[in-house]
C-alpha cells in the first residue's frame, strides 16, 4: 500500500480526513490552485519535499489553526498523488 492509497490523513491538529474528501477539495480549480503553490513553495533545491516549510507556508496564510491544517493536508496530499503518477 502507497500513502496515496491510504483511507484517510491526520493532521497536525489530529483531525482524520477522508482521502475522498481531500481529494474532493482538490478538485476544486481555486484550491487546487493554492495548494500548488504551497507544494511549489515547500519544495527543496534539488526538488525533495519539505513538509515543514509547507506547514509554516499554510500557518502563515491562515490565522485559524484548523484552515492552516487543513491545507498543509492538501498539499501534503497533493505530493501523495504527484509521486504516485509518477511511480
Amino acid at each position: 500500500m502507497s500513502l496515496s492509497d491510504l483511507p484517510g490523513y491526520h493532521d497536525v491538529g489530529g483531525r482524520v480526513w477522508p482521502t475522498a474528501k481531500l481529494d474532493s477539495l482538490l478538485a476544486q480549480p481555486k484550491v487546487m490552485q493554492t495548494v500548488r503553490q504551497g507544494l511549489t513553495i515547500s519544495r527543496g533545491p534539488r526538488g525533495d519535499f519539505w513538509p515543514a516549510i509547507a506547514y509554516t507556508w499554510a500557518r502563515d496564510r491562515y490565522r485559524r489553526t484548523e484552515c492552516s491544517d487543513l491545507l498543509h493536508i492538501l498539499v501534503v496530499r497533493l505530493r501523495d498523488r504527484e509521486e504516485r503518477d509518477a511511480a
